[in-house]
């Protein structure tokens, strides 16, 4: 009897239930708070720091249900949130529920379409793309739908796909992973992913004796190990040596390549074991041996060479060794001579402003002040901008005939400027169509901007567009994003067109005045200091975090941050210690700065103080420390920036230093 009765409660309850569950009520499912991925293939970079609605958000709304409201939005959302979860059975049931007149259809049919194939339901998607094909052809991404559609028909072997035979075969493989033949052909077509696949043991399995060498040829692109192998097993020894030399491996290169080749030559320079015939055979093809000989020269501080070298076939990047290299030596004379001589050559506009800046310094030194203050002053004039602009502007005595330039300047370009600033200024948000809006919010920006880039005529109307509504939803950073594009876009269309007040105040926000007042009071930080690594690190963007894990408005590492919010909640300065709270964030790195000031650079003159911290905090101050120990006392600020060891360093530096003088002018 108890028998039966199980068979009855297994057969006419539990089995119903469970189909039930998995068919009917999407609530019954139990979610997991996965990471989202917003980025929707679009021709710019979205990272995780664009996301504005949180995955908490659409964790809470796949809990609620499905809307029962028509409200076309909120049903988008709770299917685009199952898709996200790779809840493939809900969003293909609950998208044929979506209502097909709705303007956000095509989208839903998109991610309908799709599930049906990660379910591998290859013949029902199929279906669902012929009944739906209009549908989907509203979408603003053409390109994923014939990615899955190729991928559909490719599973049903279909007649007539025939778009990519490779992709086929491999495609076959994937559902059928014992089926080597097809991975095989797949590789001898060509298909990328499937020789990606090859490892140096399951080759020789694969592959026959007959099609080594081709294999080897298509490995070449994909899979450099693996033709390293074959063409060892193949006993083509050149090929080897030429494969390590293209992955840089010297070492191994020399032990295979003809001693008189031209890569041996290369390999040995590079490893340090090179002649004299070595270096002229370099010097006979500069084109591939331009960089392994300058780094070679830079090295061995041998700059009459390099400057020969730079003379006679100009490449853009070892201006900057050749000048500080004979800085450090002190052959100023020399550095004249070389810059004189290269001023025709054809450099990068950064190499420019760096060869006029020194160029017009040295000759004032040598007496010859009206050409070297005309250099000088282009640089100021022109590209204020730029470091070594900005850096001319506070060498130059004559400040107000530079600042009546700029105000000629600024006027000449606001007449060029004003159909643009007209036309924007009459750009409001009572958008045509505000699935835009909806779009950027919850964070599918680039489906956002694909209806934007149809509505607006021009890119200086969609970056506007963009600045206003970020800046409206507190955005700072990505305000700011916009307004650097808007710029550049502008200077495309007005020869060095100076910004106009209002977007400067967007390129440099300013937000929580009381935190950075309070820093300032307490650990004796200027608060233009602390806005300006800020907007370096941040852009004022309070839950930011960086690849390594740096946290909050100053990017604080929680190592960091640790004893220092210890610290400050013994004080009573903090509330709490979140890092993400930018008052907690703001007084942390305030603190971090101080004991760098104070405890590494106190006994330091200024401006040295700011450079060294600045470093110190970018780069860690052991580096800096060796770093400005290696100079004289009092050396040239220009100088003992751009020599940090650190590139990336540097760079921080001068624009943090730069952001000051901004802050500094506008909000005083």
């Amino acid at each position: 009897m108890l028998r039966y009765r199980k068979i009855f409660l297994i057969t006419f309850i539990w089995i119903p239930f469970l189909v039930f569950c998995e068919r009917e009520k999407a609530e019954a499912f139990i979610f997991f708070d996965l990471p989202l991925p917003f980025n929707e293939s679009a021709n710019i970079v979205v990272t995780d720091n664009m996301k504005l609605f949180s995955e908490r958000q659409f964790v809470t709304l796949v809990k609620k249900g499905f809307p029962k409201n028509k409200d076309d939005k909120e049903q988008y959302l709770f299917i685009k949130s199952l898709y996200l979860m790779e809840d493939w059975i809900h969003v293909i049931y609950y998208g044929k529920l979506y209502d097909k007149k709705s303007f956000l259809y095509p989208y839903i049919a998109f991610y309908t379409f799709r599930a049906y194939m990660k379910r591998k339901l290859y013949s029902d998607g199929f279906q669902f793309y012929q009944k739906e094909k209009t549908a989907l052809s509203k979408m603003p991404f053409p390109d994923e739908i014939s990615e899955v559609y190729e991928e559909t028909i490719a599973n049903l072997n279909l007649p007539g796909y025939s778009k990519d035979l490779g992709l086929y075969y491999f495609k076959r493989y994937q559902a059928d992973p014992k089926n080597k033949k097809d991975l095989l052909k797949s590789i001898l077509l060509g298909e990328k992913d499937a020789v990606r696949i090859l490892d140096l043991k399951n080759y020789k399995r694969l592959i026959p004796k007959n099609q080594l060498e081709k294999t080897a040829r298509i490995c070449e692109k994909f899979n450099t190990s693996v033709a390293i192998s074959i063409y060892k097993d193949l006993r083509n020894w050149k090929q080897t040596g030429f494969l390590y030399f293209k992955e840089k491996d010297y070492k191994n290169a020399l032990k295979y390549l003809p001693k008189d080749s031209f890569e041996a030559s290369c390999s040995r320079l590079a490893i340090r074991k090179h002649s004299q015939k070595d270096l002229i055979l370099l010097g006979k093809n500069l084109e591939e041996s331009y960089p392994l000989l300058a780094n070679y020269l830079i090295e061995k501080e041998d700059f009459e060479k390099l400057y020969l070298l730079l003379l006679k076939k100009y490449r853009p990047g070892y201006l900057r060794d050749l000048v500080f290299g004979l800085m450090r030596d002190k052959k100023y004379y020399k550095i004249l001579q070389y810059l004189q001589e290269l001023e025709k050559a054809s450099l990068s506009l950064e190499e420019r402003l760096l060869l006029n800046y020194w160029l017009g310094y040295l000759l004032i030194l040598d007496g010859k002040n009206e050409k070297g203050t005309l250099l000088l002053k282009h640089n100021a004039v022109y590209y204020p901008y730029y470091f070594y602009g900005w850096q001319a502007y506070n060498i130059l005595q004559n400040k107000e005939e530079i600042q009546n330039e700029w105000k000629k300047e600024f006027s000449q370009n606001l007449e060029k400027m004003s159909p643009y600033i007209e036309k924007m200024d009459k750009i409001h948000f009572d958008m045509e169509d505000e699935y835009s809006l909806f779009f950027v919010v919850i964070g599918e920006i680039n489906k956002g901007f694909q209806l934007l880039k149809n509505k607006y005529s021009t890119l200086n109307q969609f970056y506007f567009f963009f600045i206003r509504l970020f800046r409206d939803m507190g955005r700072t950073d990505l305000a700011a994003y916009y307004s650097d594009l808007f710029y550049t876009m502008i200077q495309k269309q007005c020869d060095n067109a100076l910004f106009y007040k209002n977007l400067f105040h967007e390129l440099f926000p300013l937000k929580y005045s009381e935190s950075l007042k309070t820093a300032q009071k307490e650990m004796g930080i200027e608060s233009f200091t602390l806005a300006s690594v800020i907007r370096q690190e941040s852009v004022f963007y309070p839950t930011a975090v960086s690849w390594v894990g740096a946290r909050g408005l100053m990017q604080l590492m929680p190592k960091t941050a640790a004893p220092i919010l210890k610290a400050l909640t013994k004080r009573n300065l903090i509330k709490n210690t979140n890092l993400f709270e930018p008052h907690t964030n703001i007084l942390s790195g305030a603190y971090h700065l101080k004991w760098l000031y104070q405890s590494l650079y106190k006994d330091i003159a200024f401006p040295y103080q700011d450079i060294l911290a600045l470093a110190s905090y970018n780069g860690g101050h052991v580096r800096i420390q060796k770093h400005y120990q290696s100079f004289p006392e009092n050396p040239d600020i220009v100088f003992l920036i751009e020599t940090i060891p650190m590139a990336e360093t540097r760079e921080y530096v001068k624009k943090v230093l730069f952001y000051k003088e901004i802050y500094t002018a506008l909000y005083q």
